[in-house]
């Protein structure tokens, strides 16, 4: 009951295929399309073509039991298929990074936006760190192999 009611209020696209297909008009700003847009026409849009119905419950838990915004979760939802790379986890992810949120009073686009840009960077600096200590690794991997020549001449007389 609660699935058909969110469905029939952020429902703006018609799935009637005999209608001309529906022109959307997307805004161009991220902070204005993560406002604006249904989680619905944002999972639409990241997957290119009808949202799944367990990314559609994905989505209106989040709304409905964690009680994040509409744009909070969109940007959520856009966050997560980018650091999976388009495949997008089931529910319990979801559900513990959207309440770390509303504990962290991530409350509103703008503020989600920014965290995503921190999370992003403090990654990027991690990554960085790890390809110096990396390159340090490789260096004194260069150095030449030491010789062990007692070892040889123990494993003859073994024999």
């Amino acid at each position: 009951l609660a699935r058909e009611a969110y469905r029939d209020r952020h429902q703006t696209v018609s799935h009637d295929h005999t209608a001309e297909p529906e022109v959307r008009n997307i805004p161009h700003d991220p902070v204005e399309y993560f406002k604006t847009m249904s989680p619905r026409l944002v999972l639409e849009e990241m997957g290119g073509g009808q949202a799944s119905a367990a990314d559609l419950r994905i989505a209106e838990r989040l709304l409905e039991d964690v009680g994040l915004d509409r744009g909070v979760v969109n940007v959520l939802l856009a966050y997560v298929a980018k650091i999976k790379e388009g495949i997008l986890p089931g529910y319990p992810y979801f559900e513990k990074i959207g309440l770390s949120w509303k504990n962290n009073q991530i409350d509103s686009v703008e503020t989600a936006m920014a965290y995503v840009e921190h999370l992003r960077s403090t990654f990027q600096k991690n990554q960085n760190a790890a390809q110096q200590r990396a390159s340090k690794g490789k260096r004194a991997a260069n150095k030449p192999d030491v010789i062990i020549d007692w070892l040889e001449d123990y494993l003859k007389t073994i024999e």
